[in-house]
């Protein structure tokens, strides 16, 4: 099975239903905790998949932009007024000018990218220097308790479909966690950093789960936004 049709036919079934969708749902979740009362111009959310995220944000904005690689004319949904479908890569965002968008997302994306460090800077590139903010999923790859949860869960899943799910996965998983955070600190060194981990913050990466990046930007007077 190529990684397409895995995509296309058998991811939902894997990661967005029964126990594992309500975890799964849980990080969304918590990625927006934070912004229920804010109001954005313009947001950016890059591997959109779907859209499953989209429905966990409850802030108030102008535009939504769903990009994904994948996203072509028969199965992007019709745009409404404010949210619009964008085939994209989130590695290279030349078609979006510089601090376009007040906020970032990326969900379950940065541990796929063959370029995570370009990514990143294009994630900074097109976000408001001034009062914008990055969010960013980070899985803790490859933490006990991570793979302890997917041997549990996700892998059991996928193999009663027939789907390799280890070979799949680390495949698709390529960027573990310390180098991703080692990009970020680097690339995001003069902003404003918040982590929210999963289930603690502060428990040794071998017990969490996941990490939550919100990112404030600061403009190159190191201002930010109040």
């Amino acid at each position: 099975m190529d990684i397409d049709e895995y995509y296309e036919n058998h991811y939902e079934e894997v990661i967005n239903s029964g126990i594992v969708g309500r975890f799964s749902s849980q990080y969304h979740r918590l990625m927006e905790r934070d912004f229920q009362k804010h109001r954005f111009g313009n947001i950016l959310e890059v591997g959109a998949g779907k859209g499953q995220h989209l429905h966990f944000v409850k802030c108030q904005f102008d535009k939504y932009f769903q990009t994904d690689i994948r996203v072509n004319s028969e199965n992007a949904p019709a745009p409404d007024s404010k949210t619009f479908w964008i085939k994209a890569d989130a590695q290279d965002l030349t078609q979006f000018s510089d601090g376009l968008f007040e906020r970032t997302i990326a969900t379950c994306l940065i541990a796929h990218l063959s370029d995570p460090e370009k990514a990143l800077k294009e994630w900074r590139r097109v976000t408001s220097k001034i009062g914008g903010v990055v969010s960013i999923y980070l899985p803790c790859e490859p933490s006990f308790l991570l793979r302890l949860a997917q041997s549990l869960s996700t892998r059991r899943k996928a193999t009663k479909i027939g789907v390799d799910y280890l070979t799949m996965h680390y495949r698709e998983h390529r960027n573990h966690y310390f180098y991703v955070k080692a990009l970020i600190n680097e690339i995001f060194q003069n902003d404003q950093v918040k982590v929210i981990g999963f289930p603690f913050r502060f428990l040794p990466f071998d017990l969490k789960l996941y990490e939550i990046y919100q990112i404030e930007l600061v403009d190159k007077g190191g201002t930010r936004n109040e």
